[in-house]
């Protein structure tokens, strides 16, 4: 079957937030570009991240609130009352997609017809064949490209023996009609703190595991000792701790160095994410990549990949993955990939027209990208 070819000057993998403001800068500097996506549109943080995580402790709290505050005069559940743990989560769910849904359509309505939705991989330096949803495949070819592909969970080695149904992620969390009773929640950053407090205030018995000596990244030993006071009261937690997980014909059995132990249902992965380059086959465009599979030369301010015309932004180059990061770093993505096409030279974000950055999302990340070389410290 002969592929199709559309020619653009940058093409943009990715509609997550750094690829909407990447074609947003792409277009504001006369360029014509494409969108791709594999889908599902929605980003990360609507999707799988802080959304969903925050409509889960609110749906927690709302019952927690009804437990605990007889003192305003409202009548205390029955004894040994329970929510209803579907009924709960699908009610997360529903505020999740709430957010999801409306993010996927404005991606649609601010990309239009240069949307093209499908799974792009590099077959030459400057084009990429894109296999589309509709099974049909498209040749695009560009003069310089943004990878926006973002990120995916990171599955540590020693759980890779553990059945697949009985580990569950962030992305996959938020798809099942009932969080089993017991889980263990394995990696105590921002996202796993919030989904065991979530979990067991809905009920569910947790355990939390983390191999660092801190919780959620806290480093001032006096926050850490009251965070950790904090939340060991709603479930038990052990820091910097070499467990041991053990599938058993019902459950799995978690064993830690001091021979104490957990039985729990499933387990929550929470060890951070994973860049999604690898899917978009970087040698094929000239780029070398290193043995973790990132390219061998990346520069952090201008976000370029070698001397390639390819611009990686978001999640998928790992340096700061917070959404307003995204945000900012999509737009000087797209600004480079536009300069690029137009043969002109990329600019490091500390000399990019100093206060497009801070339009591109009000918080101080983007304040500090815009302050002057004299006075600019790389966060």
């Amino acid at each position: 079957m002969t592929s199709a070819t559309r020619s653009v000057d940058v093409a943009i993998i990715g509609a997550g937030t750094a690829g909407l403001y990447a074609l947003r800068e792409v277009r504001k500097r006369g360029c014509s570009a494409v969108l791709i996506d594999h889908g599902s549109l929605g980003t990360t943080c609507a999707r799988v991240g802080c959304m969903p995580s925050k409509a889960a402790l609110h749906v927690a709290h709302l019952w927690n609130a009804a437990r605990t505050a007889t003192h305003c005069g409202f009548p205390a559940p029955a004894a040994g009352s329970e929510p209803d743990l579907t009924a709960a989560w699908a009610e997360v769910r529903r505020k999740r997609d709430f957010f999801a849904d409306r993010t996927a359509e404005r991606t649609r309505q601010f990309a239009g017809d240069d949307l093209i939705m499908g799974s792009a991989r590099f077959i030459a330096p400057h084009a990429v064949k894109v296999a589309r949803d509709d099974g049909e495949k498209v040749i695009v070819e560009a003069k310089a490209f943004v990878l926006a592909v973002g990120s995916r969970p990171f599955l540590p080695p020693n759980l890779m023996s553990i059945n697949a149904t009985r580990l569950l992620t962030t992305d996959s969390l938020f798809e099942i009609d009932t969080p089993p009773r017991r889980i263990g929640v394995v990696g105590l950053g921002a996202i796993g703190i919030e989904m065991g407090l979530a979990l067991s205030r809905l009920g569910v018995d947790v355990v939390g595991v983390e191999q660092a000596p801190t919780l959620a990244g806290i480093s001032d030993p006096e926050v850490r000792a009251k965070a950790l006071a904090r939340f060991q009261r709603e479930f038990p937690i052990r820091l910097e701790t070499a467990a041991t997980f053990e599938e058993r014909a019902a459950d799995i059995l978690i064993r830690f160095p001091d021979r104490s132990q957990a039985v729990v249902d499933a387990l929550l992965v929470a060890t951070g994410r994973r860049s999604n380059l690898d899917r978009v086959d970087l040698p094929a465009a000239g780029v070398t990549l290193n043995p973790r599979g990132f390219p061998e030369r990346f520069d952090p301010e201008t976000l370029q990949a070698g001397g390639a015309p390819i611009f990686i932004a978001g999640d998928a180059n790992g340096l700061l993955p917070l959404m307003h990061e995204a945000a900012v770093e999509g737009g000087a993505a797209g600004r480079n990939a536009a300069l690029v096409a137009k043969g002109e030279t990329p600019l490091p974000r500390k000399v990019l027209p100093r206060w497009q950055s801070f339009s591109a999302t009000r918080t101080w990340s983007a304040l500090a990208h815009a302050l002057p070389i004299s006075t600019q410290k790389r966060s």
